[in-house]
């Protein structure tokens, strides 16, 4: 069926795999590519599909969406009610914003901004505020740039785990998503 002369044959190769981990803040699902292997929609929605169903009793399904605006973005903004787009201060990140609302408006979630390490370049950092405000799309947060992140990747840690200004600054942000969803059930 593939090639009549038999140059050519289809064989089933594992990509990755699907996980489920326990955390101190509830379930985790989550995928290991192989080395090599590209993501796609359909594992962000394999992802998904396997968090909707060992949630139990978890009222927030938290998704980390992939880069760009391509199938997994799609899958993984489907389905949701609210969107924070994280962009960073440069114009190719000012670009990147522009397309991916687009894509996420076809969806119909609540979108927010967040500006991460907005104090590498004020002016572009004021475009991106800029273009939000134009746009209606409150930006809830700006996380400076913080030495201690790179600790804390280092050490296999959530920068929230210790005092740093990042750390406030994401901690803010997590409360003005709690109200968010407190205010919208």
């Amino acid at each position: 069926h593939v090639c009549p002369a038999g140059a050519a044959s289809l064989v089933k190769k594992e990509n990755g795999k699907l996980y489920l981990s326990q955390t101190p803040s509830g379930l985790l699902s989550h995928a290991e590519l192989h080395a090599g292997s590209g993501t796609s929609g359909l594992l962000v929605h394999e992802v998904k599909k396997q968090a909707e169903e060992k949630r139990e009793d978890a009222e927030v399904l938290l998704i980390d969406g992939p880069p760009g605006i391509g199938c997994p973005l799609i899958s993984a903004v489907s389905g949701m009610d609210l969107v924070i787009i994280v962009a960073e201060p440069s114009l190719s990140s000012l670009h990147d914003i522009e397309r991916l609302v687009t894509v996420c408006r076809q969806f119909n979630p609540a979108i927010t901004g967040v500006i991460n390490k907005y104090d590498l370049s004020q002016e572009i950092t004021e475009q991106i505020e800029s273009w939000f405000a134009q746009e209606k799309i409150p930006v809830i947060g700006r996380i400076p740039f913080d030495e201690e992140v790179l600790t804390s990747v280092r050490n296999c840690l959530p920068v929230t785990r210790q005092q740093s200004p990042a750390s406030d600054a994401i901690s803010a942000i997590a409360t003005k998503v709690t109200d968010y969803i407190d205010d919208h059930e």
